[in-house]
């Protein structure tokens, strides 16, 4: 057995050693080699996006409102309070669409994971080019801890990305004289509503 092991052994030595000097050499040996060719992607692209799912048939429906009840109150009162100035209220809108997560970061893909899971109640923004103002958050006496931990995070990316947070507590959503001087101290000016 063990000069079987030897002979093998010798065998692949010498099969190096002969490969060795063919290459040095520059002579080619007969012996087949395995070729590399670079693969290269040429032709269509496959969709099986239909693979996973059946498109025929798609058990989707519409909703019947987009907005709650509470956050389509809010819109109305910014909606109301910025009529007729620079600026407009967009609802419910994806924080990965108000910031972008720096090209360097690390940890990147996870920072830009917690900004698509993440949404603001109101956005406003500065016309006529959209630019981001203003995140208003509606606060709630009985915010579930889930709630609290998504607007610490909101607060923390917009401080990082120098954009200004708002909570319309229920004594601010009461007084819209108050919540009007909160906004120009904030720079927004909005009308008198009287």
């Amino acid at each position: 057995m063990l000069q079987a092991i030897l002979l093998v052994v010798l065998l692949i030595i010498g099969k190096l050693a002969y490969d060795s000097y063919m290459e040095q050499t520059g002579k080619r040996s007969n012996w087949p080699q395995q070729k590399k060719e670079k693969k290269t992607r040429k032709g269509d692209i496959i969709d099986l996006s239909e693979a996973w799912v059946s498109l025929d048939n798609l058990p989707l429906r519409k909703r019947d409102n987009i907005l709650s009840t509470r956050e389509l109150g809010l819109f109305n009162l910014f909606d109301r309070l910025l009529a007729g100035s620079n600026f407009i209220a967009i609802p419910k809108l994806r924080m990965s669409e108000i910031f972008y997560v720096a090209p360097d970061a690390d940890k990147r893909q996870e920072y830009q994971n917690r900004l698509k899971d993440k949404t603001v109640e109101l956005l406003v923004c500065e016309l006529p080019n959209f630019k981001p103002v203003l995140i208003v958050l509606a606060d709630n006496d009985t915010d579930a801890r889930k709630k609290q931990l998504s607007d610490r995070f909101i607060k923390s990316a917009a401080q990082a990305g120098a954009l200004p947070v708002i909570n319309i507590t229920n004594e601010l959503w009461e007084d819209e004289q108050m919540l009007m001087q909160e906004l120009r101290n904030l720079g927004i000016i909005v009308k008198n509503l009287h």
